[in-house]
């Protein structure tokens, strides 16, 4: 086996293919250098993450009104993206759903939101808004020092943003999250 540039070349044990596997597949998931980021810059990668999500989540039947229905990326309460999430979404799409963005301060089930962007606000806190749509078809995501109960929590490690998931909190949501999005989390708590 030869080295080159800090990469092995030639056989690789299991494990060491797996793992190269892995990082190509975040390097094309994630765009390459903008999965490590300054922390200063943390909020267009994560705006990034937010969008990219809906290829990798399965929504129990009936989640949609219509095979057409849009999926909602909405930000509730504190909003870090600004147009950033908006030119993210444009264009874009989770399978044959185009992709839209809504702003709220609060948020509760029945609302169509089918991602949600859990900033807290006067009107409603993270922990409230989470609990409001524990039960409910919602990806929701938050963000800070210590995990909310959200089904996906990001985080900076070492200048990087990451994100963990809980499988509880999606069960309950019944969302389906795909293995390739579980086998880039850095903690998966089941």
């Amino acid at each position: 086996m030869s080295r080159r540039g800090g990469l092995a070349f030639g056989r690789r044990s299991g494990g060491r293919r797996r793992s190269a596997a892995a990082l190509a597949f975040a390097w094309l998931l994630f765009g390459g250098p903008s999965f490590a980021q300054d922390t200063a810059a943390d909020s267009p990668v994560k705006a990034d993450f937010l969008i990219k999500f809906g290829a990798f989540v399965e929504w129990p039947a009936g989640a949609f009104a219509t095979p057409d229905t849009p999926l909602e990326v909405c930000v509730v309460g504190h909003d870090p993206f600004g147009a950033a999430l908006d030119r993210l979404a444009q264009g874009r799409s989770a399978g044959a759903r185009a992709m839209v963005v809504r702003r709220m301060p609060a948020i509760a089930p029945g609302t169509g939101c089918r991602i949600a962007w859990l900033g807290g606000s006067p009107e409603q806190s993270v922990a409230d808004a989470a609990s409001q749509l524990a039960k409910a078809p919602v990806l929701t995501v938050t963000d800070g020092p210590s995990p909310a109960s959200g089904v996906i929590h990001m985080v900076t490690q070492a200048d990087r943003v990451r994100f963990e998931v809980d499988l509880a909190a999606a069960a309950r949501a019944g969302l389906t999250i795909s293995s390739k999005l579980l086998n880039l989390a850095v903690a998966v708590r089941r």
